[in-house]
């Protein structure tokens, strides 16, 4: 237990000199800890319809709650080309900070490109309990205009992602405010973007 605990103490300063020398903290430490990828072995083989609008495709996936304000033609281009077959994969960090480009050279190693909008709303409704377990974020499709959510957030770039919540109404019972509800909704993009172990990458082989 003694030499566990010198060894967390001596990762953790290290972690501590990091932020306190460097304007990129990010950088020394991934010397100090490997950032590793794990891609997900599974299939999951979807259905797209670029032919329905957006606002059925959200429609079709029975969200809970879906930032559908936002989440439209105007601040994302939407592809068209009828119905197509693809397998979404997933791929998750397993290092808690990661940013954008590390998260698409991982992608591109393993000859994927980011899902689509289209491709998360349809892989939302064909799968709708995998984002009960992971926060599922699509990086093939950004917001084509300023985006300010309720005023909390600076406009900017966005990409569409699931993940669920509780609910905190005190008029629930206990069960029901505990039950996993399911979201769509927008991250905030830069090159500071950081993720933690619950996400999940979505993403499709290329040709």
């Amino acid at each position: 237990m003694k030499a566990l605990t010198i060894t967390a103490t001596i990762v953790a300063l290290a972690v501590s000199s990091c932020f306190l020398t460097e304007k990129d903290p990010f950088a020394r430490c991934s010397v100090v800890m490997e950032k590793e990828f794990l891609l997900d072995s599974r299939d999951f083989p979807i259905e797209v319809d670029y032919d329905l609008p957006l606002e059925k495709m959200i429609e079709a996936g029975h969200f809970d709650c879906a930032f559908s304000e936002w989440i439209n033609e105007k601040n994302f281009r939407k592809a068209k080309g009828g119905k197509v077959k693809v397998n979404v994969k997933l791929v998750s960090p397993k290092f808690s900070w990661f940013n954008i480009e590390e998260v698409l050279a991982e992608l591109e190693k393993n000859n994927l490109r980011p899902a689509t909008l289209e491709e998360l709303l349809a892989f939302g409704a064909t799968y709708p309990e995998e984002q009960k377990k992971n926060q599922i974020l699509a990086l093939g499709s950004i917001s084509q205009d300023p985006v300010n959510l309720y005023g909390l957030c600076s406009p900017g770039t966005y990409a569409p992602y699931l993940t669920s919540f509780t609910s905190n109404d005190a008029s629930l019972t206990k069960e029901e405010r505990e039950k996993l509800r399911r979201m769509l909704g927008l991250w905030p993009l830069d090159k500071q973007s950081l993720w933690s172990l619950d996400w999940c990458f979505a993403a499709v082989p290329l040709p």
